[in-house]
């Protein structure tokens, strides 16, 4: 999963590149007595070191699916070697064990995906898709219900294969005695022996050459994992986690926005580092905001995703005007993205709190700034998106303002009318060309008009050039035809038949 980048448009690419520089010859990864690969995500005959084919893959992606769901690999362990042993022998559990919440069909189809033996897998990646669409769409899926880590990329030994049929190492039926398989006792074995190497190799270090110098390890690269896989990379690069949580409003919930240090930085091992993770937009934190100044709270409301409430005056001559005295709801209170915080701002006795009046009509305005001390001064202009009669904006803007200052009211008259230009003669696109910067729309009717002269192009239009309209407006046109062609009859006259009545014979 950690080399599965998903785009917000739905495209999914796969990179990995440590396999393609784990050797200087691509031919060696398939060098006889050698397995390549991440244990985690091994096929039971890739780590047997059998061959392999689709269905290995299959069973992979089947590892993946899982791990999607319950957030966990199937299996885990202290070695490669051991997680390998248990893709080999080890049945794995349910996903349903892990999240109640995976659908039994589901949950069918992975575990057909990971069953052990190959014959009883999807036999292609197109069955296992058709099987997910079945799913999908609500069918029953084809998939037979089944009993059924290290994530480095390593280069291990091949496992022995098992000495128990594949059919029963899948179905686990406890065999005689007699046929009882040795695999558990050479892997452990080799556990074992493995073990003692590495201890061995740290006891050499400590007391022939160890430095009192501490390990250094470097931060791992976790800006966009989830929570969990940032959490799981940082321990396992021998670091400890600390998390912090901020909103965002491009990262989603759960997803890990920075790091400090920074990836790629050299610390010494079991050091602290702090993980930043994303809220989302669904949660958005009130910032502090006692003692800034009032621009700058409302600066920072807006980086928050959070806007400004009711402001409330307060004489004080303790605090410097303009200043945030309280502010409700507290800090780092969680409040849905859009939300308003109410504050309290000083204010000295010659000052008024100018808020923020758009939207507005202009008599509630007019009436608020007057009743201030102020002197109003009304200004109309066209606006597409603030209705008449409405505030655009005043001037100067929200802020402590001197009684008796002039303010300008910017008024709405509501967007301003365009005149329809002559489309007469023209194309359906040279009309809809000279509409479209107007903001009026091009109609087409499905009548016609006979005019050889402009066949193919604008006869009539409605309304006519000239006429006054609003923004959005539909300007209907009919198209000219030619004559149909004219049909020619011929009349062919036919002259009378003549009789002529014989005598009868002799």
């Amino acid at each position: 999963p950690g080399n599965i980048l998903l785009a917000e448009d739905g495209t999914v690419k796969v990179t990995d590149f440590g396999i393609a520089l784990a050797w200087d010859d691509s031919a060696q990864l398939t060098r006889t007595g050698a397995v390549i690969g991440t244990a985690t995500y091994f096929s039971p005959e890739q780590a047997q070191g059998q061959a392999l084919d689709e269905r290995s893959d299959i069973y992979s992606l089947g590892v993946v699916l899982y791990e999607m769901l319950t957030g966990q690999p199937p299996f885990s362990g202290e070695s490669p070697v051991a997680v390998a042993y248990q893709h080999v022998q080890e049945p794995a559990a349910l996903p349903s064990s892990g999240n109640p919440d995976i659908d039994p069909g589901l949950e069918r189809i992975v575990m057909r995906a990971m069953d052990k033996v190959p014959e009883a897998r999807y036999q292609s990646a197109l069955e296992l898709r058709e099987d997910l669409l079945r799913y999908l769409r609500g069918d029953k899926p084809t998939a037979a219900q089944a009993a059924y880590g290290d994530d480095h990329t390593r280069v291990l030994e091949p496992m022995p294969a098992p000495t128990v049929p594949p059919d029963e190492t899948y179905r686990q039926v406890a065999a005689q005695p007699s046929a009882r398989s040795n695999l558990g006792f050479i892997a452990t074995t080799a556990f074992l022996v493995l073990t003692l190497v590495v201890l061995l190799v740290i006891l050499f270090q400590n007391v022939f050459g160890g430095s009192d110098t501490p390990e250094t390890v470097s931060v791992p690269a976790v800006v966009g994992f989830t929570e969990g896989a940032a959490v799981t990379a940082i321990r396992n690069a021998s670091l400890t986690e600390s998390i912090t949580r901020t909103a965002h409003e491009s990262v989603p919930a759960g997803i890990v926005v920075s790091t400090d240090p920074v990836e790629g930085t050299e610390v010494d091992a079991g050091s602290i580092v702090t993980v930043v993770v994303s809220t989302g937009l669904d949660e958005a934190l009130v910032p502090s905001l006692v003692g800034e100044t009032l621009d700058e709270a409302i600066r920072r409301l807006t980086e928050a995703g959070l806007e400004l409430g009711e402001v409330t005056e307060e004489t004080t001559d303790e605090e410097e005007a303009g200043t945030v005295l309280e502010q409700s709801p507290a800090p780092n209170t969680p409040l849905p993205p859009g939300s308003t915080v109410d504050l309290t701002v000083a204010v000295e006795p010659d000052q008024f709190l100018l808020e923020d009046l758009r939207g507005r009509s202009f008599r509630d305005v007019e009436f608020v700034l007057t009743e201030a001390g102020m002197t109003v001064q009304r200004q109309d202009e066209f606006d597409d998106e603030v209705p008449e009669g409405l505030v655009i904006e005043t001037i100067p803007g929200p802020g402590l303002i001197d009684i008796g200052t002039t303010i300008t009211v910017l008024v709405s008259l509501g967007p301003e009318e365009v005149e329809v230009p002559s489309l007469i003669g023209r194309s359906v696109e040279e009309a809809r060309t000279l509409l479209e910067p107007l903001g009026l729309e091009l109609v087409e009717s499905t009548a016609t008009v006979v005019d050889p002269d402009l066949a193919g192009r604008i006869a009539e239009q409605f309304p006519d050039a000239g006429t006054k309209l609003l923004p959005g407006a539909r300007v209907l046109v009919t198209l000219a035809v030619a004559p149909p062609p004219t049909t020619t009859t011929t009349t062919t006259t036919v002259p009378p038949t003549t009789t002529t009545t014989l005598p009868p014979g002799p």
